[in-house]
């Protein structure tokens, strides 16, 4: 049977990666009955490499007059688009994290539609969803919501954030599948741990292609290693900090990546857990028994759905001897990058100012030029007049 997988993150679960390999590898797919399609739709911070946005809608725009026409459209637009590519595909892959949220809220009917959907069209279809430990995915959470520091929780502190984790997270996660098993079956929702301990093959490129049938010596290529870089250590308590300014994005750009890069030079030298063992543990018993169920019911298996090793790495505290090393990188790689900057726009301001410079000139000969064509008569009739004034001179 025809098969649509819909790969649904969670957020956090190298997604991006997931979607630039299938993007990368579209000959390579097609070749063994795959397709991942790209779809003409525009979403803002969307961008089509995304191709199951449209199942969802335009999440951003709430509010917007003729915003729910626009999806339905759009929604319809891409279905028919799917069943078309079924004639010459036998799987088609859609892939958007940002489907895990919005089935929580404002896309609840999504499953019931595809139902619908594939029994009209003759194909099933199949969820995709890879489950990344619950303390870690509230850390990673928490430290994007810090660099794009757009929101209240992006000033508050870890642990505030985890003791009031918002409930669109849904990190009980066996209470989240069964809904979707409820619609669709559970032997159709594909459950994949997230981390290189339980990938098949030791990457989420071959663990990935093995979910859905294939494997990467089957003629794929790793073209690039997407990697959304977190800020380690200090740095993000000075972006946490710094989110009182409330800057513009443009602001908000330059700050982290001065940060991002200075980050990547403090993991190297004093790198830190963010939560001990014994806070980790705590946090996790609350989904002990659902991620346990999980094992069971949609892994086939017993034990623990994830383990928890021992911390190696010292825990981040507020008061650390580092702190002033991390806050003085900050302000010179800041100074750094002004200085780079005022360098190549002085470089460019005297690139322009010899552009000016030329042009002037130019302008002065075509001016010139101009008045001689201007009066091409009275130049003819001043040379005539001076030869017969030098004929009357000879006579």
């Amino acid at each position: 049977m025809k098969v649509l997988y819909i790969h649904i993150g969670t957020p956090k679960t190298a997604t991006t990666a997931i979607q630039e390999f299938c993007l990368d590898n579209q000959e390579a797919l097609n070749q063994k009955g795959y397709c991942y399609p790209v779809f003409p739709f525009e979403y803002p911070d969307a961008p089509q490499t995304r191709n199951g946005h449209f199942l969802v809608g335009v999440a951003h725009d709430f509010g917007l007059e003729g915003i729910e026409e626009k999806e339905q459209k759009e929604f319809r637009e891409g279905l028919d688009t799917v069943n078309s590519l079924f004639e010459n595909y036998d799987n088609v892959i859609l892939s958007d994290e940002i489907i895990w949220r919005s089935t929580f809220s404002k896309r609840k009917s999504l499953w019931e539609e595809l139902k619908k959907e594939s029994e009209a069209g003759g194909f099933q279809v199949k969820v995709i969803v890879y489950l990344r430990r619950q303390d870690t995915f509230c850390v990673s959470w928490w430290n994007q919501l810090v660099k794009m520091g757009t929101r209240d929780v992006a000033r508050e502190g870890l642990k505030v954030y985890m003791e009031n984790v918002p409930p669109a997270m849904q990190l009980d996660y066996y209470k989240k599948l069964e809904k979707i098993s409820i619609i669709l079956g559970r032997d159709n929702v594909l459950v994949r741990r997230f981390g290189k301990e339980y990938f098949e093959g030791g990457s989420i490129y071959t663990d990935f292609l093995q979910t859905v049938g294939l494997k990467l010596e089957d003629g794929f290529t790793v073209a690039k290693d997407i990697r959304n870089y977190s800020l380690e250590g200090n740095n993000h308590e000075i972006k946490r900090i710094l989110n009182s300014l409330q800057m513009n994005p443009v602001q908000n750009k330059f700050i982290l990546q001065v940060l991002t890069d200075c980050s990547q030079v403090s993991e190297k030298m004093h790198s830190f857990a963010m939560l001990s063992k014994e806070e980790i543990q705590e946090f996790m018993e609350r989904y002990e028994e659902g991620n346990r169920r999980i094992v069971q019911d949609y892994l086939k298996g017993e034990g623990e759905l994830f383990h928890i090793g021992e911390i190696k790495k010292p825990v981040w505290k507020q008061e650390n001897p580092y702190m002033q090393e991390d806050i003085l990188r900050f302000i010179g790689k800041g100074f750094i990058y002004l200085l780079e900057e005022n360098h190549k726009l002085k470089a460019e301001l005297k690139l322009v100012k010899a552009d000016i410079d030329r042009l002037k000139r130019d302008t002065s000969r075509h001016k010139q030029l101009f008045k001689k064509l201007r009066h091409p008569f009275r130049a003819v009739a001043h040379r005539v007049k001076g030869r017969i004034s030098a004929l009357w001179r000879n006579k």
